[in-house]
């Protein structure tokens, strides 16, 4: 069960439903989960609020769902209201706070294609999405990362926070990530200066 303060609209709901289990679908999901089902349950008096409860396509509360399970519905949950919510939010931005540490290895490489599709993909504008991960994972991340290198034309940009204090706040350092093919180009030009320089001198 999913407490939530502002629950979508019964027109959203649908759209939602849809969304999640095509986001489902990209992963390597075991047989009766997909596709779930979304109810709101009201609540019985004034201090019972509604809410959200997940239901897998054998019956299964959200509660009987593996922890890699929950994190794969999280994802796929907040990505689909995202997009279903689209009209209503003003930004084309998605946060994910320390997701890394929920993230099944066996499941990388789908969820890091799930994420390149949202930021680089060529799709129309108000598709695209500005992601920010969030992590505290060293390990993870660094696999994510061989991932998410962006395609040409596209950027990636990691914020490492190395210090904070109380007088001046965080310290950050900020990286740029490269294509591995524009890194070899300018490797081999490198080297090739190097030879080159090597060569006049010797001759």
């Amino acid at each position: 069960m999913l407490n939530a303060a502002l629950l979508p609209p019964k027109n959203v709901l649908k759209e939602l439903e849809k969304n999640i289990n095509e986001i489902l679908e990209r992963f390597r999901i075991v047989e009766g989960i997909c596709p779930v089902c979304l109810e709101i349950k009201r609540g019985k008096g004034a201090k019972s609020g509604d809410t959200l409860q997940v239901y897998a396509a054998d019956g299964r509360p959200l509660k009987a769902f593996s922890i890699g399970q929950k994190a794969q519905l999280g994802l796929a949950l907040l990505l689909g209201l995202n997009y279903s919510l689209n009209k209503y939010i003003g930004h084309n931005i998605i946060a994910l706070d320390d997701v890394t540490t929920v993230f099944d290895m066996a499941q990388l490489p789908r969820t890091a294609a799930l994420i390149r599709q949202i930021a680089y993909a060529p799709r129309e504008v108000s598709a695209r999405r500005q992601v920010f991960i969030v992590s505290h994972h060293e390990d993870l991340t660094n696999r994510l990362l061989d991932f998410l290198i962006p395609p040409e034309g596209r950027e990636l940009r990691i914020l490492n926070f190395v210090d904070w204090s109380q007088s001046d706040g965080p310290k950050i350092e900020q990286r740029k990530a490269v294509p591995g093919l524009e890194v070899s180009k300018d490797s081999r030009k490198k080297l090739a200066h190097v030879l080159d320089t090597i060569c006049k001198r010797n001759y």
